[in-house]
């Protein structure tokens, strides 16, 4: 599996090696050697050996669709046809390092709650073990981690299932979009995509209209895309982005007020990336209190699960003493 950091790299590397004038057959030759991962080492030759038959660098790319995303190619395509192709590389492999930055700090702090429900579990279990030996341990907790991986395994298969059928997504995020704290996060992570993909594909020559379209499209969040493809007409008219992105009800006043001053001074890109690096800022905040609160909340559980055990067992000790008396 190629992960969104290892693609980030290549692109960096790939527009470096642009930038400094190589040719693209040199570069992917280069890349080719120099990475370790085995999977982007066969596709990189496959790419290249595309562009030896004629095929432009896109067409090449076009190939691998399931490593190379649709927003991708077109930010590349783009930045082929203007020659500003080392541009749109560092900018591909920006917004991937980003999206990588954001799944380390959810999955970094997911480990230490996911280690308390463990220890939840196994701790108050561990006498069973010195007194009566592994397998009444085994036994003891083994019902308790089933019910705990098979609601794991459960979610994933619900998430994996939904992300194929487009209903079911789009009744998800809707759904988790209204859930407190969560749903503030998904709407600001999925702004920060929206308007870095925005600027990524309009900074590199891209027309408006069709730059709002994919951008939406690749910010990865139905509820805001459905609610960008409604203005569409109004931008296709002449619009400006401020009037149009003033109906779209995902966008609070401070987008608004950043986009309007960015097209009356002219440098709409730069606010696009100011309000990107806006959101994801607030997203970071979001991020840092779910991992405070989190572990505070299983703390609380572990601590009542505990309580209920010793008052279990106390309860039990005196019924059996009033019973000699």
């Amino acid at each position: 599996m190629i992960t969104q950091k290892t693609l980030s790299n290549f692109y960096h590397e790939f527009g470096t090696l642009i930038h400094a004038g190589v040719n693209i057959l040199q570069v992917l030759r280069s890349l080719s050697n120099s990475t370790s991962h085995p999977q982007l080492k066969k596709i990189i030759r496959s790419v290249t050996a595309e562009i030896e038959k004629g095929a432009t660098l896109t067409d090449a790319m076009k190939v691998h669709p399931n490593v190379f995303s649709s927003l991708q190619l077109r930010i590349v395509k783009i930045g082929e046809k203007s020659g500003k192709l080392d541009a749109s590389l560092f900018k591909i492999g920006d917004n991937l390092e980003r999206n990588h930055k954001i799944q380390a700090k959810l999955t970094t702090g997911s480990l230490y709650p996911v280690f308390l429900i463990h220890a939840a579990i196994l701790i108050p279990a561990v006498p069973t073990l010195f007194l009566d030996g592994f397998m009444p341990f085994l036994k003891t907790v083994s019902g308790a981690l089933m019910f705990l991986y098979g609601f794991f395994f459960l979610i994933l298969l619900i998430v994996k299932i939904s992300n194929r059928i487009y209903v079911l997504k789009s009744f998800s995020q809707y759904f988790f979009g209204y859930i407190p704290i969560i749903g503030p996060l998904i709407k600001r992570l999925a702004i920060a995509r929206f308007m870095w993909n925005l600027s990524a594909l309009h900074s590199a020559g891209e027309n408006m209209v069709r730059a709002v379209s994919l951008a939406a499209e690749g910010c990865g969040n139905i509820p805001i895309t459905n609610a960008v493809f409604k203005v569409l007409p109004d931008i296709e008219q002449g619009g400006s982005l401020t009037s149009a992105f003033r109906k779209v009800r995902f966008f609070p006043s401070l987008v608004i007020e950043m986009l309007s001053a960015g097209e009356e001074s002219g440098q709409i890109d730069a606010m696009l990336d100011k309000i990107a690096e806006y959101y994801e800022a607030e997203s970071d905040e979001i991020i840092k209190r779910i991992i405070i609160i989190l572990p505070i909340l299983i703390y609380l559980a572990v601590a009542i699960y505990i309580g209920s055990i010793i008052i279990k067992f106390y309860t039990g000790y005196f019924s059996q003493m009033d019973g000699l008396f």
